[in-house]
């Protein structure tokens, strides 16, 4: 029913009772434990309502960008010192190769499992052996070793694997007919389980 502007109507029903005024737009609305009251009409707390989900939903993206872009700065980071670590270990492999042309020597390893031998282009020059840059079996090598002096190879690697020392052996190789040179070779065993696995 229609009343004065300031009268109140109220409705009951259910498990619910709603109390409406129809001066400065109050609404209460009372249902078991939940309580909810404004001065404002219904539709503006609804676009406030919806303003706040907004609000959140803009506060996750805004939070989420924001760990997006530390990530982002973190792998940076981690691409920049791995860049460093690259250009050092050209560095050295550079200052290593110049020592090797101004001394005369070149560094080379084996694996003991394999039989294969490989080294710097340096030592590959100087044993006139292109493949040993990438690796090439060990019998190949030998081969130019001068006939009287390959058992020193083989007494000096068993007296190395037998007590750890360093494996130092002085040769002769015949790189062609009638061509005699020295050759002084060092290196260390390197061990896995007690047994040798490598030669450096």
């Amino acid at each position: 029913p229609q009343g004065p502007a300031n009268s109140h109507s109220s409705y009951s029903g259910g498990i619910g009772t709603v109390k409406r005024s129809t001066g400065p737009f109050r609404t209460a609305f009372r249902h078991s434990a939940l309580q909810f009251c404004t001065t404002l009409p219904i539709t503006c707390v609804v676009t406030l309502l919806v303003l706040g989900i907004v609000g959140v939903l803009a506060g996750g993206a805004g939070i989420a960008l924001i760990a997006e872009r530390r990530r982002t700065a973190g792998l940076r980071d981690r691409l920049a010192a791995r860049e460093r670590e690259l250009q050092a270990v050209h560095d050295r492999n550079e200052f290593i190769a110049l020592a090797e042309r101004a001394a005369g020597f070149g560094l080379w390893e084996m694996d003991l499992e394999t039989n294969v031998v490989r080294g710097s282009a340096a030592w590959a020059a100087m044993e006139e052996c292109p493949d040993g840059v990438n690796g090439m079996s060990a019998d190949i090598v030998r081969r130019v070793v001068h006939p009287d002096d390959k058992h020193l190879l083989e007494e000096g690697a068993a007296h190395s694997f037998k007590t750890g020392e360093p494996y130092l052996v002085e040769f002769r190789i015949v790189p062609a007919e009638g061509v005699i040179r020295w050759r002084r070779s060092m290196a260390r065993v390197m061990f896995e389980d007690g047994k040798p696995k490598r030669i450096i």
